[in-house]
């Protein structure tokens, strides 16, 4: 299961991951493949989302990471850092992409570039879009 962000409302905080999201999703925990969406930093530092998650939101409490599923390359991304072409995770998706042998690949993150919704585009992904788009990323899933 990707869970592209903003899966306890109304703040991310223990108390509504364990009133809201364990009731209905705790039972797929096996399958998670978890993205942080804005309202799980709403508790400093998404504390509360990377102790739910553990080890499923990926190493070092970044929120990013890859794995492989069959003969995908799937990227979970964190659009609640930075994306900029400088920053660790531009870094990490571009060595990911240059070192992974891949037929298909799929990159998952929160916060989409176009919308038509109340908030509005987000141009601070648009560099990951470029880069995703350069090489040739089969699917891109925004929260």
């Amino acid at each position: 299961m990707f869970l592209a962000g903003d899966l306890a409302y109304p703040h991310g905080s223990e108390d509504n991951f364990s009133r809201c999201f364990e009731p209905t999703w705790g039972r797929f925990r096996s399958r998670w493949r978890p993205s942080p969406g804005n309202h799980e930093y709403e508790t400093p530092g998404a504390e509360a989302y990377f102790r739910y998650f553990g080890e499923a939101a990926g190493p070092g409490r970044l929120g990013y990471y890859s794995f492989r599923a069959g003969n995908w390359l799937v990227l979970m991304l964190n659009s609640n850092v930075s994306m900029a072409r400088s920053s660790p995770q531009y870094l990490f998706i571009d060595e990911t992409l240059a070192n992974e042998h891949r037929p298909c690949t799929l990159a998952v993150w929160h916060h989409p570039l176009f919308s038509s919704g109340p908030n509005g585009e987000n141009p601070f992904v648009r560099e990951v879009w470029r880069e995703l788009y350069q090489e040739r990323v089969d699917v891109i899933v925004n929260g």
